[in-house]
């Protein structure tokens, strides 16, 4: 196997190791954030459950996904990716023939997360959903739905994520459910941009960070912020009556998925370790640890964050992102038509 002799290459290249032994090794790709939660909570649990080493190879999305595309004979085994780079991958021949057959855990899911991607893809592990965070102290009342901030003359100052971010499609896909009209067609696209031409003088930044958000929301620069659950813990740390609201025309979900890479040494573990990660223990113990939301329909919890309760999957809105892939650009260009600058209005 190429992993023998892997723990210098690892060493040198900034991995995180999980031990160093002569142990069945499996290499998991994934974000560099939580790492220490990631160990206590499912690295260190597989590893003591099949007698093996799990190697984090971690940093950002676009910034793993180049390296894996650029080198698809490299140690990866798993893949864990947001949605639209897992359909990039899968356009790319970057990963493997999903066989659900060999997972044991698969039927305890959510049906929209069983395979988001479509058929022969790998299931969600966790998602996040685009839905509208308030400043009570500056509205009239209460906000229950988008359509109210596009209608509502006491709104004048929202922060939407920009066309670039992970939540920019969700935003288009929650305007064109709000007016009813299919995002894809000409007319359904047309409604969109001269909605969102309209809303833009009431939009304050289009961020891409959540530090964008969150100083707005306390400097009360920003009234209202369209934003996915994990800003909301750090938003209501400087809003402390902040109010998390799914609206009525439903929330737009991203799913985040594991892949087994189509070069994978081990892919048997790899499926065992998909497995065990839609769990229900461990959809359980990483929602409590508020690290990620569960797509296991078992997974025993009230609430992943406090202040949003936990919900069905079954009633989001979900992203078709073989259609919003082919779209994607002309969105782009027509958005920055508006908004002249990625980032920001100003």
């Amino acid at each position: 196997m190429k992993k023998i002799g892997l723990i210098s290459v690892l060493l040198i290249g900034g991995l995180t190791l999980s031990g160093c032994s002569n142990k069945e090794q499996l290499v998991v790709s994934t974000w560099a954030f939580g790492v220490d939660s990631m160990e206590k909570t499912w690295v260190k649990p597989f590893e003591e459950e099949y007698g093996v080493d799990v190697v984090l190879d971690t940093g950002g999305t676009g910034e793993r996904y180049s390296k894996l595309e650029s080198n698809p004979n490299s140690d990866v085994d798993v893949f864990i990716t947001s949605q639209d780079y897992d359909h990039k991958g899968q356009k790319a021949g970057l990963w493997q023939e999903f066989d659900d057959s060999k997972l044991t855990n698969y039927n305890d899911l959510y049906d929209s997360a069983k395979n988001p991607n479509g058929e022969k893809t790998g299931p969600a592990y966790t998602y996040n959903r685009l839905a509208i965070v308030y400043n009570p102290e500056l509205v009239d009342g209460d906000i229950t739905s988008f359509e109210e901030i596009l209608k509502r003359d006491d709104i004048t100052s929202i922060a939407i994520p920009d066309i670039i971010d992970t939540q920019g499609p969700s935003f288009l896909q929650l305007m064109a459910n709000t007016l009813g009209v299919d995002l894809y067609s000409k007319e359904g696209s047309d409604k969109v941009f001269e909605e969102i031409d309209k809303l833009s003088n009431k939009v304050v930044k289009n961020y891409i960070s959540s530090t964008d958000v969150i100083t707005m929301m306390e400097t009360k620069e920003a009234q209202v912020a369209l934003v996915p659950e994990y800003y909301y813990k750090s938003i209501e740390e400087v809003v402390p009556d902040a109010k998390w609201v799914d609206p009525k025309e439903g929330a737009v979900m991203n799913f985040n998925t594991m892949e087994i890479t189509k070069n994978a040494d081990n892919p048997e573990l790899a499926y065992e370790f998909i497995d065990f990660m839609i769990s229900q223990k461990i959809q359980t113990d990483v929602a409590n640890a508020q690290m990620d939301a569960p797509v296991n329909k078992t997974a025993d919890i009230d609430s992943f964050i406090e202040g949003i309760p936990f919900s069905s999957l079954d009633k989001f809105e979900t992203i078709d992102y073989a259609k919003m892939s082919e779209n994607i650009d002309e969105f782009t260009k027509r958005w920055y038509e508006i908004f002249n600058s990625g980032g920001s209005n100003e």
